[in-house]
């Protein structure tokens, strides 16, 4: 059967009678008022606001490759972004932000602190590190698409940007420390990865370079290289070539396609026309 357009729509559908479910989760629980079915049924509330929130946020087009492979051109990115993937980050905010709310007192307008955090995890239903991720990556986005129409400079813009490098470096401190008590072996890398992410939008290439810096994962060695090339170091091409041929030759990285157009990336700006004919010969 070949896939067409109406093959995929046919299979986003098969998620909608779940969606629907979760809402009526939500839904009924915060027409609660018996203190102690509130209590009874918090952990199911909160798993449903936490899976609804990932839905979302993973919903919208992604157009980072994009992004980042005409910033190494100095070229302007042209593409619209859809008033639909906006509604999906939207939502996804208001799932998170609920989601943490639901567990704590705490503000996130505060100063929070990452060890008090980290002891919620015996008590929350969702891990506090993986709230604090998902909140971050929640502003990342946000502060991406200002930036990518042209709303770097607005006061919204520096504070999506502020809150999503402070819950990133919280969700970071918080794994570090769980793991400092050896209750989580969970590694951080993945957040690093999304803050990189945030200081390659604002022009900061030698912070991202550094948290990236020693990652084994080849979605990571991308972006790893991306920075590399970006930033004025005088060996950038040479570690980010390095970077990429070890993640083009792994044959578990599901991003290989992009290790090996990132590759080619570093031949063309090193102007080396001897090794980019060869990578494009090798494709054929």
């Amino acid at each position: 059967k070949d896939w067409t357009r109406e093959t995929y729509l046919e299979i986003s559908k098969i998620g909608e009678p779940g969606i629907r479910c979760l809402e009526k989760v939500i839904a009924d629980y915060e027409k609660l008022t018996s203190e102690r079915l509130i209590s009874y049924y918090r952990s199911e509330y909160v798993k449903a606001l936490y899976c609804l929130g990932c839905f979302y946020i993973d919903q919208p087009k992604n157009i980072w490759n994009d992004y980042v492979c005409l910033k190494m051109l100095d070229k302007e990115f042209d593409q619209s972004i859809s008033a639909e993937d906006i509604k999906y980050i939207g939502k996804a905010k208001d799932y998170f932000i609920k989601c943490f709310q639901a567990e704590t007192e705490l503000s996130l307008e505060d100063d929070l602190d990452f060890v008090l955090l980290a002891n919620c995890i015996k008590e929350w239903a969702e891990s506090p590190m993986d709230k604090m991720y998902r909140l971050g990556h929640v502003f990342l986005e946000m502060f991406f698409i200002m930036n990518l129409i042209n709303r770097k400079d607005s006061p919204k813009t520096k504070i999506f940007g502020s809150k999503c490098e402070k819950y990133l470096i919280l969700a970071r401190q918080i794994g570090d420390e769980l793991k400092r008590k050896h209750i989580s072996g969970k590694n951080t890398w993945f957040i690093n990865e999304k803050l990189a992410h945030y200081y390659i939008i604002c022009g900061d290439y030698e912070p991202a370079i550094r948290l990236l810096e020693g990652s084994r994962d080849s979605y990571i060695k991308n972006t790893y290289a991306v920075a590399c090339m970006l930033s004025t170091a005088p060996n950038k091409f040479s570690k980010a070539e390095s970077a990429l041929c070890a993640a083009a030759a792994d044959n578990y990285n599901q991003a290989r396609d992009i290790s090996q157009a990132l590759l080619a990336y570093v031949y063309k700006l090193s102007d080396n026309k001897e090794k980019l004919t060869q990578l494009i010969s090798n494709k054929k």
